[in-house]
């Protein structure tokens, strides 16, 4: 059992963040992220979003957010099959797409992730410290 949930004990801060990571090779999944509890998590490439408020924030890797991801959407996976083919179906492929990704096969590479944070406590870890990362973008709210 482990858990990595991350507990905001500090302040909201002053502007919230938009921080943009372009994952081009499987090396990029080992970086930190820390997801805040009002951060949104999107994979625009595969329509794919963590609604803020829907998990607690927690302090992982890419990849490590990529599999939760995929685990909590096959939680009702087998009710859905059973009730919404359909539904079921796409709902098992945005599972395949995710673990690929988190594998990082190279038929999913390149992808973006976005957090999108109004408390502005989430972030992705700089590879290239501390020199600039031409794959991270982090702009703050005006």
């Amino acid at each position: 059992w482990s858990n990595n949930e991350a507990i905001f004990g500090g302040e909201i801060q002053e502007k919230g963040c938009r921080i943009e990571l372009k994952v081009k090779a499987k090396e990029d999944l080992d970086r930190q992220v820390i997801k805040g509890d009002f951060s949104t998590v999107s994979f625009p490439e595969i329509e794919f979003e963590i609604p803020c408020n829907s998990q607690k924030g927690e302090i992982t890797t890419l990849e490590g957010l990529l599999r939760t991801a995929a685990e909590r959407l096959a939680y009702d996976q087998k009710y859905r099959m059973q009730n919404d083919p359909n539904l079921g179906l796409a709902v098992a492929e945005i599972i395949s797409k995710l673990n690929n990704m988190a594998d990082g096969a190279s038929e999913c590479l390149p992808f973006t992730l976005v957090m999108d944070d109004p408390s502005g406590n989430s972030y992705v870890e700089n590879s290239n410290a501390p020199n600039v990362d031409p794959m991270l973008t982090t702009k703050y709210y005006l």
